[in-house]
Formats: C-alpha cells, structure tokens, sequence
C-alpha cells in the first residue's frame, strides 16, 4: 500500500520499512499537486523539452512523477518494444520462484556500501531483482556505482519492478542514442574510466564555478597537511579530496530532496548533479563564514554532512540553478584535464568495486607497451614471461578481456575471447592474491565437445600463482607425476554456468557465471595446491584479465 500525504498524492512507496518514523518525512515537499500545464507538456515530448525543464523545476506533484519518468526516460516506449522482458529474464533466471535473497549485482555496488534510501527488506530484494535484470540484460555496463542508490530511489517513485527495470534501460538507451534530441546527456556511466573521470573532474568545475568555496576548501586542505603543504593545496591535492562529491548527494541528503534532483536530473542531464554539488560546496561555506568559523578540508567536509541534514531542497536548486555558463562542453573538458593530471585514460587512481572502499586498482606498464591492471611488477611479468613454452616468449601481448571495461560477465568474456588462441588469464582476489593460466587453445573449442561440460585443451596448459606465492604447476602428464587410475587430462572446460582450468578431485581455478566468485584446490591434472590464501579456498574476484599473444 503506497503512503499517502495530505493531498492524497502518493509520497513514498509501498516499498518503504514498517518502522520508518515518517516525521521525518515533510509530506509536504512531495504531496504538492504540481503544475497543472506539465500533464499536457508531456504528452507533446520530446517537442516540448524547454517548457518541461521549466516546469520540472518550479515543482513536480505526486500523482505526475510517475507519467513524469515513464515518457521521458524512454522506459514507456522501452516497455512497449519489449514487452515482458522483465518477467521473461526473471524466468529464465530462477524458474518460477520469486528470489527475495539476491544481493546487489558487483558492477552496481558502491564503494562505501549500499544505500537502501529506507525500503524495507521487501523492497531492497525488489531493487536487487530490478538490477540483477539489468545486468542481464545490458552486460555492457561494466561498472556503474551510482546505479543501486539510484534504483532504490526510483522505487518511490515506481512501485513496479518492471517499470522500473523499463525506465533504466530506456535512460541507457538515450544516452547512448547519437544525435537523438530526446537524449539531453549521458544518464549512466557505464565504466571504471567514465565514473573517474567524474569523480575527478568535480575538483577542477569548482575551481571556476565556485572560487570563493574552493578557495576555502584548499586553504584548509593546507592547514591540514601541516606546513610543507604550502599556503595552499595543489590541484591535484584539492582533486583526491574531493572525489567523493557524488556521495554528498547520494549518502547525505535525504530522500525526499534526492527525489527533487532525480526529477530535474531526469530533463537536464549529469550536469544537475555537479549543480547540486558546487551549491552544497557554496552554501556550507556561507554558513561557516557567517558563524565567524573556520576548519580543515576534511572537518569542512564533514560540515557540508552535517549541512545536508537540515537544508531545505527549495534552497538548494534555488542556488543550484543561479549558477551560470555550467556547460556540458566546461565539463567535458574538466574531465579530459583531470584524467591527463592522474595519468590519463584511467591509467592514474581509479575508483574499483571491492569488497573493501579503500582499495584501489594500480596500473602499470608490462611487456609491449601492454597495461595490466594485476601484473603492476616488471619481475612478475618477466616471470610469467619465463613460464611460457619458448615458442610464445617471442610473442606480442594483446589484451582482449579486462573486467574493468568489459564487465563481469562470463558471457562477455567468452565473447570477447572468440577463437584468440593462446590466452593468458590473470585474476586478482579481493584478499590480493594473484593467480592465472596459461591456455594453449581458444575458449570457443568448449562449443565443440559431444557434451554440454566437456574438457578440452593440451598439455601445454599450465597454473601459476604470484601472490601470496609464485609457483607455476605444469600438466602431471609431463612427469609421470599422477596417481595409479587417476585422468590427468582434464585441461579446460566451460559452459554458460562456470569455467575451469584443471580437474580431477578438485578445480585447479573455478569461476561462476557472474565473475564474482570462484575457487581454486588440488587437482589431479596440475597436482597444484590452492591458488589462493584461504583456507578454503574460495574467493571473490576483483579484476580478471586475459591476454592473447600475436607474432610480430
């Protein structure tokens, strides 16, 4: 059952936890009937764009949000073109049962956790079936973390699982539609290097949007390093503190303001947000210097935390859109710049989807100008090197598989494998160990076995690991070193569910069908030990990449 305000107007969802104390909720921030003339705007989408900014601005009534994401986001004519996609991939998923254990999808979780926006235990298994449909369905989306904060908010405003999973994909669809005028910007990041580009960028906008408050945030920057910092911070300082922007917005504010800025955000793009942020970067600094206060970056940041609590939403778009010439063009170009101070294209610090918020992805060049984001060690890779049968060690590597870009997807990595013959795998754990194989044969030999799960490969195959030990495990076939009435030719083998390399009273490397988890034991045809640290040998999967080799 929707909750209701005064009006009547539905405020949040029939999604929302039992024991929400709704006082906290002003009713009447999301209750207003809105504007009568939007209703009649939106039936003339997208010709009417410039009255609907107008109009989504002043204010947006309960019962009109709805009709409001549906025709704009493309999720109604997404719906229409699709039909039951939701239902269907949800059957083909799990059947007839209706999973309320599902866990955030690892291209869409957040770095500092997740951000339920108070659904209920009922409605986080609905936002976690919405966006497990969408990985699904859109695997090219290998990373985008602002997504699960964004979908349980957009539960408050769609109590429909599918309507929802229809309003993401159709905003997937816009932003990537060329020269569509429907389409006013890029609605969803869709990898690491995009969402760094955005989180670094903020620091540089705010050095030309808001002087004033950048100022102040870089003095304090310095005071807070202590004396070497100089007066002030440098850029790139000023940058690294202030990466987090995205979440000032998505962790502190409440919902019923973040609800605000999706609508405005809806109409005008990721510009809004960088709005939103300079204006709470603008508005904290007034309160400060009007209480005569002054503090380090880092106490200054927790008061623009503190400030988010108890600032009134009309306040905040009013003096985020007072902000002037905030171009898409300004941010595009802040983005390039920030990317070429941190090392450029994503070579520099990168934000990573781990299990642990503090771990970063550090890149570093390997052999032929190739970049592993796992080998970052010359010796590693020059021992890898040296594992290699010596007709490859003349070869070239070529990247054709990095989760980072790719997404974690085994169906995506079978693809973009194809029939490249031989492959290197490399995969880094969570815990930081590192581990791979080297496979003589392509993965699309898998397709060829009289079987659904058959072994294929040659006894070229071979295991290694580097961290937390180097060792490399060669095919007992070689030696003789096997077990009476043991098989020692279990190499490879893979399907839609898994992929394995090595078998025979265990896995040598195991990996499910969403590349999150895996785990590597003893196995007859390597007579390996674990790959991994755990005891158990199992383990959650960071970065996988996979290289082939070329002649030069």
């Amino acid at each position: 059952m929707a909750r209701e305000g005064a009006t009547g107007a539905k405020v949040l969802s029939k999604w929302v936890r039992e024991d929400y104390d709704k006082s906290e909720l002003d009713l009447a921030q999301l209750s207003v009937s809105g504007n009568s003339e939007l209703p009649e705007a939106l039936a003339q989408w997208p010709t009417s764009r410039k009255k609907v900014k107008q109009l989504v601005r002043q204010s947006v009534g309960g019962s009109q949000r709805e009709q409001l994401w549906l025709t704009v986001s493309g999720g109604q004519q997404f719906s229409k073109s699709s039909g039951s996609l939701y239902a269907e991939t949800l059957q083909d998923l799990f059947g007839d049962s209706v999973r309320e254990d599902l866990t955030c999808p690892r291209p869409f979780q957040p770095p500092l956790g997740c951000q339920w926006w108070q659904l209920g235990s009922a409605g986080q298994a609905a936002a976690c079936r919405v966006l497990v449909a969408f990985e699904r369905n859109h695997p090219d989306v290998s990373y985008c973390p602002d997504l699960q904060p964004f979908t349980a908010a957009l539960l408050h405003i769609l109590d429909d699982e599918a309507s929802c999973f229809s309003v993401l994909s159709g905003l997937l669809q816009a932003g990537n539609s060329s020269g569509n005028a429907a389409a006013p910007r890029v609605y969803l990041e869709q990898s690491q290097t995009a969402v760094t580009a955005t989180r670094q960028s903020f620091g540089l906008v705010a050095s030309k949007k808001a002087k004033t408050s950048y100022r102040w945030l870089k003095s304090g920057l310095a005071r807070a390093e202590g004396a070497d910092a100089g007066p002030t911070a440098t850029d790139e300082e000023m940058l690294e503190a202030m990466e987090d922007w995205v979440n000032w917005i998505y962790r502190w504010l409440p919902i019923m303001t973040v609800i605000r800025i999706m609508d405005c955000f809806l109409i005008e793009g990721r510009k809004v947000l960088y709005r939103v942020g300079l204006s709470l970067m603008k508005l904290t600094y007034r309160n400060l210097e009007a209480q005569g206060r002054r503090a380090s970056v880092r106490a200054s940041l927790n008061e623009i935390k503190t400030y988010c609590k108890t600032l009134p939403f009309s306040v905040l778009l009013q003096c985020a859109f007072k902000i002037r010439n905030l171009s898409s063009r300004l941010i595009r170009q802040c983005q390039q710049a920030s990317s070429t101070m941190t090392g450029g294209s994503g070579a520099g610090t990168t934000l990573r989807r781990v299990d642990s918020p503090t771990e970063q992805t550090d890149v570093a060049a390997v052999a032929g100008g190739v970049r592993s984001a796992i080998i970052t060690d010359k010796k590693q890779w020059d021992m890898v090197w040296q594992w290699l049968p010596t007709r490859y060690q003349i070869m070239k590597p070529r990247r054709v598989f990095t989760s980072d870009d790719d997404g974690y997807s085994l169906s995506t990595l079978y693809e973009r494998c194809g029939t490249e013959e031989p492959l290197l795998l490399l995969v880094r754990t969570t815990a930081r160990d590192v581990f791979g194989a080297f496979l003589t044969v392509s993965l699309h030999e898998r397709l060829r076995g009289t079987k659904a799960f058959s072994y294929f490969g040659s006894g070229e195959t071979f295991l290694f690991s580097l961290l937390p030990h180097a060792d490399c495990h060669r095919w007992t076939g070689l030696s003789g070193d096997v077990e009476a009435g043991k098989s020692v030719d279990y190499f490879i083998a893979g399907d839609t569910k898994c992929l394995v390399v090595g078998g025979g009273d265990g896995y040598g490397i195991w990996l499910d069908a969403s590349l999150d988890n895996g785990t590597s034991s003893k196995c007859s045809t390597f007579n390996n030990r674990s790959l991994v640290s755990a005891e158990d040998g199992n383990f959650h999967v960071a970065v996988i990449e996979i290289f082939t080799l070329d002649s030069e």
